[in-house]
């Protein structure tokens, strides 16, 4: 259990009491059963929870927030808004990951909602991550009016989304386990609305007052899609 607040943090172990297992100062971005990632600066920190370091690395922005968050117990989950890495301890990519199509329009000027905040959702043991974004999907014609709207604006009459995506990734492979996608109006309140099962095996997604579980491959091989 943590406990934090920006600059410092401490950690605690639930057993009869709550018993401090130790503070320090930075950020707290991600916390397991056995082990912390913090970040001082530029500098991000991999701890077993009694302050042993695992590993370590520098990011270049000090500023822009980089989201870290551990897969299982032996690599992290990166992204900057623009790429998603999976990494190990030291900051070595094992795999650069891309949520989204290519050829897939979203409506970010400077960043990229498929790869921005994500990495929260996984299996226990780290090996499949889902991914829940908001995009844009319009007609060519209308896309490039879109942009050119933005560029003139200077980003200030961005279009709005009008599709949710759920996509489940294999992080060893990087292929797709899960597809899902749903539209809705472009005035409406998007909220993620999916989530996967400890053991990797299943994913719930919500939309409106319905809920469906759907059971994932053994094995990913990017062709698994359910279009809505």
């Amino acid at each position: 259990m943590a406990e934090w607040q920006r600059g410092s943090w401490k950690l605690y172990r639930i057993a009869d009491t709550l018993e401090p297992v130790r503070e320090g100062t930075g950020d707290l971005r991600s916390i397991s059963d056995e082990v912390a990632v913090i970040r001082n600066g530029r500098v991000i920190r991999v701890e077993t929870l009694d302050g042993k370091q695992l590993g370590s690395f520098s990011v270049k922005d000090e500023i822009w927030g980089y989201h870290a968050v551990l897969l299982g117990n032996a690599k992290l989950y990166l992204d900057d808004c623009k790429k998603a890495r999976i990494v190990d301890f030291n900051g070595n990519v094992q795999l650069e990951l891309h949520p989204r199509d290519v050829s897939d329009q979203g409506s970010r000027w400077s960043t990229d909602a498929s790869v921005c905040d994500q990495g929260h959702n996984s299996s226990t043991d780290g090996r499949r991550i889902l991914f829940d974004f908001a995009t844009r999907k319009v007609p060519p014609l209308r896309h490039f009016l879109d942009s050119a709207r933005t560029v003139t604006s200077l980003g200030w009459a961005e279009p709005e989304d009008n599709r949710e995506e759920v996509r489940v990734v294999d992080t060893v492979t990087g292929k797709s386990c899960f597809s899902w996608h749903r539209s809705f109006p472009a005035t409406y309140t998007q909220a993620r609305s999916a989530a996967i099962s400890p053991s990797g095996e299943f994913v719930a997604v919500t939309d409106g007052t319905t809920l469906s579980i759907y059971r994932l491959p053994k094995d990913c091989d990017s062709n698994t899609t359910i279009a809505k």
